[in-house]
């Protein structure tokens, strides 16, 4: 793990045009090294491995004669009103 001082001026020095090679042996680093440094982005929220959920030809039409079923009383829908509905 890099320090994030490292980082920044991996970054800084990306902006400025400076090759991931030059960038490595500033910071006495490969410039693969350098190169991921300056392409990492830290996400909080990963995606989820595995099959997604996904709706089935019935749950469409269920939440369609809701939708339909809303309107035609003229109330207000949105996605927690059709969930206690369906």
């Amino acid at each position: 793990m890099r320090l994030i001082t490292e980082k920044q001026l991996a970054v800084v020095g990306k902006t400025e045009g400076i090759s991931y090679a030059e960038i490595g042996k500033r910071l006495h680093i490969l410039r693969y090294s350098a190169a991921k440094l300056c392409r990492y982005q830290y996400t909080t929220n990963p995606k989820k491995r595995g099959p997604k959920f996904s709706i089935n030809k019935d749950g469409k039409l269920s939440i369609k004669r809701a939708v339909c079923n809303f309107r035609d009383r003229n109330k207000k829908v949105n996605s927690t009103i059709l969930r206690s509905a369906t």
